[in-house]
């Protein structure tokens, strides 16, 4: 299996723990689902998943640091989670095949892990509208233009936060 859709969109309900255990799944699109769950620690058990998408879903809680395991993946977009809440994992940084970054409209906190600016292939950094705070930092002011140049400081506050392309 190299691409599933669960549940069927505008479906309620959580995944099935089978799902987190599929290691040859390359895509997994959980888009607009209502989840209203977290991201399970098993999620790094897939170590194929080059994509996954889990835009407006409901996700609560944090990024589980297992995130950082899944070294095949290019494309992280969940955007428009409100209750994705706390600071980004600093594991992120190991995923230096990713190219693209979504995080836009969720109620994440803190700084940008510094790791994220020494990622090569990222050319797409998208973390507007959120709780993000703090200085950049000297890493992030040495990453090349390629669309992923993430700004000045923003201030911190409900409806402010880092933006980026």
């Amino acid at each position: 299996l190299e691409w599933t859709e669960a549940p069927p969109r505008g479906r309620p309900g959580a995944l099935g723990p089978g799902v987190w255990g599929l290691a040859s799944l390359r895509h997994l699109e959980l888009r607009q689902v209502s989840l209203g769950a977290r991201l399970p620690s098993e999620l790094g058990r897939m170590a194929s998943l080059t994509r996954l998408e889990c835009a407006s879903c409901g996700l609560v809680g944090s990024l589980p640091s297992e995130v950082g395991a899944l070294t095949a993946l290019r494309a992280l977009e969940a955007p428009d989670n409100a209750n994705l809440t706390g600071r980004l994992p600093t594991e992120l940084a190991r995923l230096s095949t990713l190219t693209a970054l979504s995080l836009r409209t969720c109620g994440l906190t803190g700084p940008l892990p510094a790791g994220l600016a020494r990622l090569a292939a990222l050319e797409s950094l998208g973390v507007a509208y959120n709780r993000l705070d703090g200085p950049l930092g000297p890493a992030f002011s040495t990453m090349s233009d390629k669309g992923a140049a993430a700004g000045a400081t923003a201030a911190a506050g409900a409806g402010a936060g880092t933006g980026a392309a």
